[in-house]
């Protein structure tokens, strides 16, 4: 009779295994709640793990895997503390059969896998959402199979500890309750998965909780450098993420990674400006750069790289580099002398005072690019040398941000001439700036009340309504009348404070 029931028992969690890879969400639900109760039976006590192992191949491997099932499984039974460690040691066990060159599957059989399966790129995608589900357990407190939960108010931490000059046996239920555990196998899991060819995307998502949900909840979070150190070289993104991930680790964990600094400069291209992840690498950047004992040569290195790229960037790419210079200004005084250098070039436009050298491409003035290679004799900075050591950064000034003083928007020429003046104390908040948008900036800009007059509608105040030139003016002639007229007085209000010019944007 005993046989004959569990027979019975298998056939039926065949069967709602099946159902789980049904197209009916309604369906796999109810098959995956009707499951999980039957595994806690206790003649399914020494095969519970099994069960839940192949429950979870099935859930993972469904060519009709929906993301409402998954959040069924993580919110009704993902909970439990226990149903969390069987999870994790059958998601192990899936990722090593699905290794490429591993045909092992562990304690299941030919029978117990499922029918039909996914892609290796869906099953990637299937198994990282179910991974970011697992939640680091400090104290294991909440328990679905009764038989699995301590007997009593049992302080594991104290169990753990004997008394001094005593020794008590520990069984392997006090051994799998203690959290030790949980970070062990919760490590594993993550250490097997990110050893599978995964795409890209998925990379995106692993790297992006690896600071918060990973590194935090391990045992050793060095397992994780080998795979943050090729993603740190692929550059892009992927790169940035992966560099967060290991300034972790260099940072609390004692790892040595010399050629950090160099990837992060070399992801400081036009392209990366560009990128709808604008607010977080430049939140990255000016993390990486909080160090006050970074060199001399490499601060000034990614002080010029900025402003270069602030010159030819939109207006909130622009004001975010302004903001980091003045931040890594602030932090490090030996590279101040960059603004403040004497100028050796033509001013910078509307300028009445250089501030710092000025290259001629900025002015239209000629280029002499015969003294250097790469350089000009106005300044020495090589933008396409990787090496920060031999960039000459600290050879050059921070003429970009005197071009900068005449831009045509009038937030960025106010936040360039704030250089002008002795820097406040305080650091300004980059993904401020980061975060906004260009069409937001507009739309405050033509909804923003303006006195009447102060309008800027033309160079000069219109005199006639309509006005034709004399036939035989030349163009010439024209300039020089131009450029010989006197200035317009200046509006009230047309030059708002510094302060008002930042409290727009607020």
């Amino acid at each position: 009779a005993p046989r004959i029931a569990m027979e019975e028992l298998k056939r039926e969690v065949d069967t709602l295994l099946a159902n789980v890879q049904q197209p009916n969400e309604t369906l796999q639900t109810r098959s995956l709640e009707k499951i999980m109760v039957l595994s806690k039976r206790p003649d399914q006590k020494n095969l519970r793990l099994k069960l839940i192992t192949r429950t979870v191949w099935y859930l993972i491997d469904n060519p009709h895997y929906t993301a409402g099932l998954l959040k069924v499984f993580a919110s009704t039974f993902l909970v439990y503390d226990d149903v969390q460690l069987y999870t994790l040691k059958a998601v192990q066990q899936m990722i090593r059969a699905h290794q490429p060159g591993n045909t092992a599957r562990g304690m299941l059989s030919r029978d117990d896998m499922p029918p039909a399966t996914v892609s290796m790129e869906s099953f990637c995608r299937n198994m990282v959402a179910l991974l970011l589900q697992v939640r680091s357990i400090e104290r294991p407190e909440r328990f679905f199979y009764e038989d699995e939960q301590p007997q009593g108010d049992v302080d594991l931490d104290e169990a753990a500890q004997p008394a001094v000059g005593q020794k008590h046996p520990r069984s392997a239920k006090d051994k799998k309750l203690q959290p030790q555990t949980y970070g062990k196998e919760f490590g594993h899991a993550w250490r097997e998965f990110l050893l599978l060819p995964l795409p890209r995307d998925v990379v995106k998502a692993a790297l992006q909780h690896m600071e918060l949900n990973v590194l935090p909840a391990v045992q050793t979070p060095l397992m994780f450098a080998e795979f943050l150190t090729g993603a740190a070289q692929s550059g892009g993104l992927v790169g940035l993420l992966a560099l967060n991930g290991l300034f972790v680790l260099i940072t609390k964990h004692g790892y040595d990674y010399p050629p950090f600094y160099t990837q992060l400069y070399a992801l400081l291209t036009a392209e990366t400006l560009r990128s709808r992840y604008l607010p977080r690498f430049f939140y990255l950047l000016d993390i990486f750069l909080s160090s006050r004992a970074l060199p001399a040569y490499m601060v000034a290195a990614f002080a010029k790289r900025l402003g270069r790229l602030a010159m030819t960037s939109s207006v909130p790419a622009t004001l975010t580099c302004l903001a980091v210079i003045r931040n890594l200004c602030l932090r490090h005084p030996a590279v101040r002398p960059l603004i403040q250098k004497p100028q050796t070039g033509p001013a910078a436009p509307g300028s009445s005072a250089p501030l710092a050298d000025v290259h001629p491409a900025a002015t239209g003035g000629p280029v002499d690019e015969k003294a250097v290679p790469g350089t000009s004799r106005y300044d020495g900075f090589l933008p396409d040398e990787p090496d920060l050591a031999k960039c000459n950064a600290l050879q050059s000034s921070l003429w970009e941000v005197a071009h900068l003083r005449s831009h045509h928007y009038a937030a960025v020429a106010q936040m360039a001439r704030v250089f002008e003046e002795p820097l406040t104390p305080d650091e300004w908040d980059v993904t401020h700036f980061a975060r906004l948008a260009t069409k937001d900036l507009f739309g405050r800009e033509v909804t923003r009340p303006l006195q009447a007059g102060s309008a800027p509608l033309a160079i000069f105040p219109p005199v006639h309504l309509l006005k034709t030139l004399p036939p035989k003016t030349s163009l010439p002639a024209l300039s020089e009348a131009v450029s010989t007229r006197p200035a317009a007085p200046a509006a009230p209000g047309a030059a708002p404070a510094v302060d008002e010019c930042f409290a727009m944007f607020r």
